[in-house]
């Protein structure tokens, strides 16, 4: 089956609305693609093309309003910037907000909302505390209110890991923002294999700590 009769098939299921307007926007993108893809020259820019405007149609879809409301005057604004000399530091820059939209998407999904914690027993106030002392990360996104907290920070019984204030101590030391230590603390390849966090998991605490320490030395 081409892909052509696979998307016709998925459309006949929809309710008439829904597939006339799932149409309009397929045939809209479609004819938009066919177009501005003759006129580059590298394949794999409309891959990534591609791939973006999936990333696009998710947050537009399911994001809420005013980060809808940003993504917009964001393309806005790159549109209205286009020319033929600056083409190729637009489509950096598009790239990049576009990863920076996943990027933000993927914290939201490893992460416990305060309403979520407080539907479990943890009041604002008791998160308020344990991150004033150190003891609890939390993180502040842009277009959406209040804080988000990493499940990885906590244990089966929700009380935050007890090295965890370690950590932070460095990560406060070396002003490092609370994003950058998520990544920082998660990324496999900073610690030859294995995460900052498995590493305090086998008790290696002071070599997570120094890989902290090191990046927040080398400026990020």
């Amino acid at each position: 089956m081409t892909l052509a009769l696979a998307i016709s098939d998925r459309l006949q299921q929809l309710p008439e609305r829904r597939r006339r307007l799932v149409e309009e926007g397929l045939n809209r993108f479609a004819e938009e693609l066919v177009e501005r893809s003759a006129e580059v020259g590298d394949l794999k820019k409309i891959e990534a093309a591609s791939r973006a405007a999936v990333d696009a149609v998710d947050v537009l879809l399911f994001g809420r309003r005013e980060e809808l409301e940003r993504l917009q005057e964001l393309l806005a604004e790159l549109r209205s910037r286009l020319d033929a000399d600056g083409m190729e530091l637009m489509e950096l820059e598009a790239s990049g907000r576009l990863q920076l939209l996943a990027l933000y998407r993927g914290v939201e999904e490893e992460s416990l909302s305060v309403a979520e914690l407080e539907e479990v027993g943890i009041s604002r106030q008791r998160l308020k505390q344990l991150r004033d002392e150190g003891r609890l990360l939390g993180i502040r996104l842009p277009f959406r209110r209040g804080y988000l907290y990493p499940s990885w920070q906590f244990q089966e019984d929700l009380t935050p890991l007890s090295f965890l204030p370690e950590l932070l101590e460095v990560a406060a030391e070396e002003d490092i923002d609370p994003l950058t230590v998520h990544r920082l603390l998660t990324n496999r390849s900073a610690g030859d294999g294995a995460t900052p966090l498995q590493l305090c998991e086998e008790g290696r605490v002071d070599l997570a700590r120094n890989l902290l320490r090191a990046h927040g030395q080398s400026g990020g």
